[in-house]
């Protein structure tokens, strides 16, 4: 229905997907090689489709005033290090959270509740008395 809240949530990979960072900012994933072959699939699986193909190219002409080939795409997938992540992954977590929402928002946790549900290991947000988390 359209208007009627939905809580929000993340998705049940997400744990499974969280970069490990340690003060020594080792790198921890067992998926990493796995990770970029499945984007580098997944970008060429998307490009099959002819109308897929021709909205690509507008966005990129839009975007950037040329197309890129997706050869260049694979290549730089290819390229990214797990030091890459590891930079990338600790710049957005030194950032707080953003929010946003689409609908009433009269049920919209705060976002210290927020916060404390994603800080919390079963994404539990408090004061809910376990009836919603961040987690499925």
């Amino acid at each position: 229905m359209e208007g009627e809240w939905k809580t929000p949530f993340i998705t049940p990979d997400w744990d499974q997907t969280l970069i490990y960072l340690s003060p020594a900012s080792i790198f921890v994933c067992r998926c990493y090689q796995r990770a970029k072959t499945q984007l580098q699939s997944m970008l060429l699986m998307n490009l099959e489709a002819r109308p897929v193909v021709f909205e690509d190219i507008g966005r990129q002409v839009l975007a950037t005033g040329h197309r890129k080939r997706p050869s260049y795409f694979i290549d730089a997938i290819s390229k990214v290090k797990k030091d890459d992540i590891v930079r990338v992954a600790k710049k957005m977590l030194r950032s707080p959270p953003s929010v946003a929402a689409r609908g009433g928002i009269n049920k919209l946790q705060s976002w210290e509740n927020i916060q404390a549900g994603l800080l919390h290991h079963e994404g539990k947000i408090p004061g809910n008395r376990g009836r919603l988390s961040l987690f499925r």
